[in-house]
């Protein structure tokens, strides 16, 4: 999604993912003829790749990107479908997806330990196409820290809900069921 002004887009994980387009009002276009629905949102996210080295920058013709890269991309909405995980950034409408046939594994990690008692909660994402990403639910200020396990659980029970149901794959399972039933025609 192009920005509206003409400065360069920040070179991240949010970025490199695949496009999601928004509304003018900001909201996620969802993908109604495919029966896809949001099934939770959270806000105060963060997004971060753990590979080695940047993602390589995606190919958009309308706007370029900056040459520095960063790893993090903070103050994110999370928002879970059954077709895939959309972060969006609200502030500089931008919002991009993982959708679920390139999800490998999702697992809950992190949280409060004896030695590091204020440690964020987070949903490890294996992912065919962009390797290791953590979508991280922030405490502290804006949210208490118990709120952000709940956040964390609640996300990832969605998305192993998600994977297990396919929709995704309902609209091919439709086609061949229709292929398959003989001619009604007269």
């Amino acid at each position: 999604m192009a920005s509206s002004n003409n400065k360069p887009r920040r070179w991240s994980p949010l970025t490199c993912l695949g496009t999601t387009k928004l509304s003018p009002s900001g909201l996620i276009q969802l993908e109604s003829d495919a029966g896809e629905v949001e099934t939770l949102c959270r806000t105060n996210c963060e997004l971060r790749y753990e590979g080695s080295g940047p993602l390589p920058k995606p190919v958009d013709s309308t706007s370029g990107f900056t040459d520095f890269w960063t790893a993090i991309d903070v103050n994110l909405s999370c928002h879970v479908t059954t077709h895939r995980i959309v972060l969006v950034d609200e502030k500089e409408s931008i919002a991009g997806s993982i959708p679920y046939p390139l999800v490998h594994t999702a697992e809950g990690k992190g949280g409060p330990s004896f030695r590091s008692p204020k440690a964020s909660y987070k949903i490890e994402l294996n992912t065919l196409a962009w390797g290791e990403l953590l979508i991280v639910f922030r405490g502290g200020e804006r949210h208490p820290y118990s709120q952000s396990g709940k956040d964390r659980d609640a996300a990832l029970t969605a998305i192993h809900r998600a994977q297990k149901r396919k929709a995704w794959e309902d609209r091919e399972r439709q086609a061949a069921k229709e292929a398959a039933r003989p001619s009604q025609t007269i």
